[in-house]
């Protein structure tokens, strides 16, 4: 069963790392993707109401 995935953005490379957890305390591999430019920040909701989580 799997929980909320973290999401770590860089602030010096224009990558950010999704994790997805585990219940029981252990993460999958880091899934990088490129954004375009050098994020500042991340925000993670369901933002086209299609009850996924969306990376913004």
């Amino acid at each position: 069963m799997r929980t909320a995935p973290i999401v770590v953005s860089y602030d010096n490379t224009d990558n950010l790392d999704v994790l997805v957890t585990f219940n029981t305390g252990s993460f999958a591999n880091p899934t990088t993707y490129s954004t375009g430019s050098y994020p500042k920040s991340v925000a993670v909701g369901d933002f086209n109401n299609d009850k996924r989580l969306d990376i913004v």
